[in-house]
C-alpha cells in the first residue's frame, strides 16, 4: 500500500504572513560571503529584518564586516574562522563545522525559532534539523556525498537515504531549476514540498557592465579571452579543459583561456599547465575583491560556465551563469538540463557536452 504524502504545514509564500518572532538562517560562510554568493539574498534579509527577528548563523569570515549589509540582523557566529580562499582551511573547518554541529543544533533547540532556512544541505544537517520539528526551507544545492566521494552506488544510496528523510510535513525545499525538482523526487522527496525559485541575473554593484581594456589588464587587444571564474574544484572538470587546451592552442594562437579563483584544484592545474606547456592558460589566482573579478570578466570575448556531466550537477545553475548573463557576454556553457532550462531565450549562448564540442565551440 503506497504511503499517504505528508500534509505541508509551511508554505513559503506565506512566510511574511506568518507570526514569526524569530527566523535563522544557517550557513557555513558569514553573510558577507553569502550575500555574493546567493543573488536574492539582501532582499531576503533585508525583508526579514522588517517582519521579525532574523538570525544569521555561521562560521566567522576573513572579510572585513559589510555594516550595511549587517545592520538590524543577529548574528550566532561560531567560535572559529573560515578562509576560502585556502583549500585545506576551507575543508577542515567544513569537517570542524559538521562536528560541531550539535553544539549548534542545540543552540537552536534553546531559541525556539519560528522557522529555519537551511542554506546548505550539508551531510545530515538538514536530516537533524528536520528532527527539531521547526517549520524549514532547504535551499537545494551542492550534492556533498557525491563531490567528496563521487558518484556512485553507495553516495547515492547516502543521498537518496537523507532525502527521503527530509520529507515532513514541516519542511519544504527550495529548487532552482525544474531540472532540480525532479532530481529531488527521483530521490524520494515530495513533490508537493518542492517550490522552484529561478535566480534572478540583475547586475549588482560587483557584477556590472564596465568600461576596461585588454591592455590595461595585461592583454594584446588582438587577444581573444576566454574567462571562466570562482572556486577551482573538481566538479567544474577544469582538468579535462585544460587536457584539450593544447589542440586549441594550436589553431589559434591568439585565444587565452583566463581561469579566475583559486583554492581546491588551483595546485593540480599549475602542474598540468606546466607538463603540457602551454603558453596561453593563466591563472589569476584569488583576487582581492569582486570588483577585480568582474575587470577580468568585462575584458572576455567568450564566458565559459562549466560542470561536469553527473546526477550531482544536473539541477545546477552555477552563479557563474547569471553573472555572465547579466554582463550580456558570448557564453560556452556545459549542456545540463539546469543550465540550459535557466538559460533559455539567451541568444548568446553556445553549449558542449564534451572535449571535442567544446573544440569545435571554440
Amino acid at each position: 500500500m503506497e504511503k499517504s504524502k505528508p500534509k505541508r504545514k509551511f508554505d513559503v509564500e506565506k512566510i511574511y504572513s506568518m507570526e514569526i518572532k524569530k527566523l535563522i538562517y544557517l550557513h557555513r560562510y558569514p553573510i558577507e560571503d553569502e550575500s555574493i554568493q546567493f543573488p536574492g539574498f539582501k532582499k531576503l534579509k533585508e525583508k526579514a529584518c522588517k517582519n521579525f527577528k532574523f538570525y544569521y548563523c555561521s562560521m566567522k569570515g576573513i572579510k572585513p564586516k559589510d555594516k550595511e549589509l549587517r545592520i538590524n540582523a543577529n548574528f550566532i557566529e561560531l567560535p572559529f574562522t573560515i578562509n576560502r580562499n585556502n583549500n585545506f582551511d576551507k575543508w577542515f573547518k567544513t569537517v570542524l563545522y559538521l562536528l560541531y554541529f550539535p553544539i549548534i543544533w542545540l543552540k537552536i533547540k534553546l531559541m525556539k525559532p519560528d522557522a529555519i532556512i537551511c542554506a546548505e544541505p550539508l551531510p545530515l544537517v538538514p536530516l537533524l534539523l528536520a528532527k527539531l520539528r521547526i517549520p524549514m526551507m532547504i535551499i537545494a544545492s551542492d550534492w556533498w556525498w557525491s563531490i567528496t566521494f563521487g558518484e556512485s552506488r553507495f553516495t547515492q544510496f547516502i543521498e537518496n537515504f537523507e532525502v527521503k528523510r527530509w520529507n515532513k510535513p514541516w519542511v519544504i525545499i527550495i529548487a532552482h531549476s525544474n531540472a532540480e525538482k525532479n532530481l529531488l523526487i527521483r530521490k524520494g522527496f515530495s513533490e508537493d514540498g518542492i517550490i522552484i525559485n529561478y535566480p534572478k541575473f540583475k547586475p549588482n554593484k560587483d557584477y556590472r557592465i564596465i568600461k576596461v581594456s585588454k591592455e590595461e589588464m595585461g592583454f594584446k587587444k588582438s587577444d581573444k579571452l576566454i574567462v571562466a571564474h570562482g572556486i577551482m574544484h573538481p566538479s567544474k572538470d577544469y582538468i579535462n579543459i585544460i587536457k584539450c587546451w593544447k589542440k586549441i592552442e594550436r589553431k589559434n594562437s591568439n585565444l587565452k583561456l583566463v581561469l579566475v579563483g583559486g583554492g581546491g584544484e588551483e595546485n593540480k592545474l599549475k602542474n598540468l599547465i606546466k607538463e603540457l606547456k602551454l603558453k596561453n592558460v593563466i591563472l589569476t589566482g584569488w583576487l582581492k575583491n569582486e570588483t577585480d573579478v568582474n575587470k577580468y570578466l568585462n575584458v572576455a570575448d567568450t564566458l565559459l560556465v562549466s560542470r561536469q556531466v553527473n546526477q550531482a550537477n544536473e539541477g545546477v545553475i552555477p552563479s557563474s551563469l547569471y553573472h555572465a548573463m547579466a554582463l550580456k557576454k558570448n557564453i560556452l556553457a556545459t549542456d545540463l538540463p539546469g543550465i540550459r532550462e535557466f538559460s533559455n531565450g539567451y541568444k548568446r549562448i553556445n553549449f558542449y557536452q564534451n572535449n571535442k564540442e567544446l573544440i569545435k565551440n571554440v
